[in-house]
């Protein structure tokens, strides 16, 4: 699949190399393709050594790719670009849009390589694993066993985000899990660990 790629110099009104928050703004890229499955980008993770990547979008697809540089060592692109549906348990393609509603990505890791992504999705509430095979994810869906309290949110506002937690923490391999929009009554977002 062709994807342009413009590169975005500004956050806000905030330069390259210049602070945002207590971040530092290195800069990012607008992709744009001919594609429908394209687009409704939600998270991305590295799949492979060689700046592989891996998003997850709303239509329910797993879009993977290489990051390119420019010569400063600046985002430029994104090549060899690939997408994939996102499968159910059965290898099935996922049909309706409530199952679609990928949020989240991170990468599991075995003896430091990257073995399988794990994603979150909102509306019918759930996270799954997936094999990568030469830097792709894909494959049937591994389902992983989530709270029942995060099962029953069936809105556009449960899991957004997932982390999962590296090599050098005690709780290697845990998962974190953020909801968008779903407090304790006290203006707390509520989240849950895995693991």
């Amino acid at each position: 699949m062709a994807v342009n790629a413009i590169q975005i110099s500004k956050f806000g009104e905030t330069g390259l190399d210049q602070q945002v928050g207590k971040l530092i703004f290195r800069g990012g890229l607008a992709l744009l393709a001919q594609d429908d499955t394209f687009d409704g980008l939600s998270s991305l993770a590295p799949t492979g050594p060689n700046q592989q990547v891996s998003y997850v979008n709303d239509r329910g697809s797993f879009v993977a790719g290489q990051l390119t540089y420019d010569d400063t060592g600046r985002l430029f692109g994104l090549i060899g670009v690939t997408v994939e549906p996102i499968r159910n348990s059965k290898g099935a393609p996922l049909l309706r849009q409530h199952a679609k509603d990928a949020e989240g990505v991170d990468t599991l890791y075995r003896n430091g390589k990257p073995m399988a992504m794990r994603v979150s999705f909102e509306h019918l509430t759930r996270i799954a694993d997936f094999d990568l095979t030469d830097e792709v994810p894909g494959g049937a869906a591994r389902e992983v066993s989530i709270p029942q309290w995060l099962i029953g949110l069936r809105t556009n506002e449960s899991l957004e985000s997932i982390c999962v937690a590296p090599a050098n923490l005690p709780i290697v391999s845990s998962t974190l899990l953020l909801t968008e929009d779903h407090d304790d009554g006290a203006g707390n977002h509520s989240g849950w660990l895995l693991g």
